[in-house]
């Protein structure tokens, strides 16, 4: 066979061609080239010849002459016969393979997009991935992360907190009790979470402080304070380091308390 294929090749048989004679198809034959180590070097000959649509002259480079477009718009213009199309859908139509599928969120429809595409949405995809047990730890990481660096305790927190520490039997500050989530003061004693919110929560202060995210997160934290059964309790605080004003916070605060003990009783 190898004598036979080596003529074959001096008198410039085309593979198609080889194929014919050996009664092979094309894909044997490589076969065949492969497994007696024969390869076919052909040269590339200069060509110009008008194009098949707007008679532009083309130069190419190829084995034999053949038929030219000067532009993919001119080759897309061509002349397709019924029998063409019909072999070129059929084609396309074995290639792609339909299996239904549907976003495991939202159950939305998605059998047309990529193989391993499982959410119509990253936000669904986000939805579904905080319901599991590791997407839930994975956020309660992120969270406790995110606590620990964003910790900023003003002078009149921390004062608030001293005086809350002496009149309180069982206070806690910046501790992470609420999945994840901190107050600035815990007051166990009354289950009540105290937010000392500066002005950092209600004014953009600079460039980079995205004060809807802050004020989002503290949504997140009041809910997930009520969740735990203690009581949000905000402190709106904009100004410097005062006393006076963590003095008269103070005595709000047990007023406040005094309020709720009277009507528990009442």
């Amino acid at each position: 066979m190898r004598e036979q294929i080596e003529k074959m090749i001096e008198l410039g048989y085309t593979r198609q061609h080889m194929a014919d004679e050996l009664d092979v198809n094309i894909y044997k034959l490589k076969r065949i080239l492969k497994k007696l180590s024969i390869r076919i070097i052909k040269e590339k000959f200069d060509f110009t010849d008008k194009c098949r649509h707007c008679d532009n002259m083309v130069d190419y480079k190829h084995f034999e002459r053949k038929d030219v477009y000067c532009s993919r718009s001119c080759a897309n213009k061509r002349e397709i016969s019924d029998d063409t199309r019909e072999k070129i859908r059929q084609s396309i139509n074995s290639k792609i393979v339909k299996i239904e599928k549907l976003c495991l969120e939202c159950n939305k429809d998605i059998t047309y997009s990529k193989k391993r595409k499982r959410f119509c949405s990253r936000s669904c995809g986000c939805k579904y991935r905080a319901k599991t047990d590791e997407g839930k730890e994975n956020i309660r990481k992120m969270v406790e992360n995110s606590v620990k660096t964003q910790v900023r305790r003003s002078k009149n927190e921390i004062l608030f907190f001293e005086k809350c520490s002496e009149y309180f039997n069982n206070v806690d500050n910046n501790k992470p009790i609420f999945n994840g989530w901190d107050a600035d003061v815990i007051i166990h004693d009354h289950k009540l979470a105290v937010l000392w919110n500066g002005k950092w929560h209600y004014e953009k202060i600079r460039e980079g402080h995205s004060l809807l995210q802050v004020q989002n997160r503290d949504r997140i934290k009041m809910k997930e304070i009520e969740y735990y059964g203690y009581k949000p309790y905000v402190i709106k605080d904009m100004g410097k380091f005062s006393k006076e004003k963590v003095e008269v916070e103070f005595n709000i605060l047990i007023e406040y308390l005094s309020k709720i003990k009277d009507q528990q009783y009442s």
